[in-house]
């Protein structure tokens, strides 16, 4: 069993809706007028961020990003991923005698009941490890808060659109049949007051636990034996899409995705600039699922 809703939501990437918006009837549900606008935005930001780059490469290299001073060890990355796991079989017998097994209710519960536990066990990980505790250490700071908001929405129109190709692109690897997992068909077949609780969970409670873990105690971890900002980013990455497995045809765009959360960490030292990209990623995806009830993922 997975951590959080995360692994359920990023599959809503590879919607159909982007690639079928050029039909021969030329008629768009309001799902792919979303994806689809908020593709054309993120081109733009895009192509800027590629040009800035190109005239400023030396903040590619991460050289002077801000050091996270800590203690992390094989010990607590292993305490990490027994709470990723442990937590949500535990609440999953807790909820067991209300909803039938594989319910998008049971398991809309399971995530509320588990996510702020798993918050609450990353930050005493964090705060145990790092020399300067939460806020200055691991970067769990509102310390410039606008400019992180600011920076984390630009990042996630940048990267959008680019993980909407490489879904495209994998298509031919998306399974004909059980693809569609019960989160999402709750999103598409429940009453309102469930899709709140499911946006909560996936919007909210999700992204706080991932980036603690990946980015905050991973990462960090990483970069402390390594040396090399890049070499931690691509190791957390990797072992992100490595836990959203089995659905292999988002792999790709999950990369993609995930070294924008890394990147943006590193060239901030603070946790939330990853955040609203990861927030704003499960929105959009969940907005779409709600406005196209029929949509193919």
């Amino acid at each position: 069993m997975k951590s959080n809703a995360m692994y359920l939501l990023a599959q809503a990437a590879t919607s159909q809706a982007a690639t079928r918006a050029s039909a021969a009837d030329g008629a768009w549900d309001p799902a792919e007028r979303l994806l689809v606008g908020v593709a054309v935005v993120g081109f733009v930001v895009l192509v800027v961020w590629v040009i800035r780059r190109v005239v400023y490469p030396q903040k590619l290299l991460l050289r002077h990003t801000p050091g996270r001073p800590n203690e992390l060890n094989l010990l607590h990355l292993l305490g990490a991923m027994v709470v990723l796991y442990f937590l949500p079989a535990f609440a999953h017998l807790l909820v067991s005698h209300r909803y039938g097994e594989g319910s998008p209710q049971r398991l809309t519960l399971v995530y509320l009941l588990a996510g702020p536990l798993q918050v609450l066990a990353f930050l005493l990980i964090g705060r145990s490890a790092f020399h300067h505790g939460l806020a200055r250490g691991l970067g769990m700071t509102l310390r410039r808060w606008m400019y992180d908001v600011f920076r984390g929405a630009l990042a996630f129109l940048a990267v959008f659109p680019v993980c909407l190709l490489l879904a495209a692109a994998f298509e031919w690897a998306k399974p004909q049949e059980g693809h569609l997992h019960v989160m999402l068909v709750g999103m598409r077949d429940l009453g309102w007051s469930w899709r709140v609780l499911i946006f909560v969970s996936a919007a909210g409670l999700a992204p706080v636990a991932e980036e603690l873990l990946f980015r905050g105690i991973l990462q960090s971890m990483v970069r402390r034996y390594t040396h090399s900002p890049w070499f931690a980013i691509l190791a957390a990455s990797m072992l992100f899409v490595l836990v959203h497995a089995p659905y292999w045809h988002t792999m790709p765009a999950l990369l993609a995705l995930s070294l924008v959360l890394g990147y943006n960490y590193e060239r901030t030292g603070r946790l939330l600039a990853p955040i609203v990209i990861h927030v704003c990623f499960n929105v959009i995806n969940l907005v779409a699922i709600t406005l196209s009830p029929t949509a193919s993922l």
